[in-house]
């Protein structure tokens, strides 16, 4: 049961945090990027800290069948960063997750 709180609350915390990025842009120019470097710094930063936290025994945890399982979650989380980091340098990427299954803490 314990465990299972802690799944959860990992998941939580890290849809939490994406939600906030997204809808709480802070009111810079859309030509300046440095404001939104230092959210993706920040970004990465605390879902590393979320990701190290999880038991790896725990990385396919799901608290319910229809949703993506801790694991799934962090590499959309990780690559979604990437993307924008991309997107920042004028590197214009395709939106292709890949294998959501291959992320370990290693």
């Amino acid at each position: 049961m314990k465990q299972m709180l802690i799944a959860t609350t990992a998941i939580l915390a890290l849809l939490i945090l994406t939600a906030f990025s997204i809808t709480n842009p802070p009111k810079q120019s859309t030509e300046d990027y440095d404001y939104l470097k230092e959210r993706l710094k920040n970004t990465t930063q605390y879902s590393v800290e979320v990701i190290e936290a999880m038991p790896e025994a725990d990385f396919d945890f799901k608290p319910t069948p229809d949703i993506f399982s801790f694991r799934e979650q962090a590499v959309h989380i990780a690559y979604a960063i990437e993307w924008n980091i991309l997107l920042m340098q004028k590197q214009p990427v395709d939106w292709v997750p890949g294998d959501r299954l291959k992320m370990s803490q290693a």
